[in-house]
């Protein structure tokens, strides 16, 4: 399901335009993206935690040269899925 498709099917349920659907998800996301790095993150209840991690610096290899490089520290985005969630994905049914 990419955005269009989950746009449609939100405004489906939410039984409002799509237009308004795409406003709302679209907050959503501005507000995801300037609170994510707060202290706990950002808790869903019946969906999942969003936060930040941190990725310490480490020594890797180019995979062309294979010259030892050093990748540097970052905080890179983190999802732990609820347990609600996680036990919706354990109920689909298999392709």
């Amino acid at each position: 399901m990419n955005k269009a498709e989950l746009i449609g099917a939100v405004a489906g349920k939410a039984q409002v335009s799509k237009a308004e659907a795409e406003r709302i998800m679209n907050a959503f996301i501005s507000v995801v993206n300037e609170n994510i790095g707060q202290q706990g993150g950002i808790r869903i209840m019946g969906f999942g935690t969003l936060g930040v991690v941190e990725r310490k610096a480490r020594n890797g290899r180019n995979p062309i040269t294979g010259e030892p490089i050093t990748i540097e520290s970052r905080n890179a985005p983190i999802f732990k899925a609820s347990k609600e969630l996680r036990e919706a994905a354990n109920r689909l049914p298999d392709e």
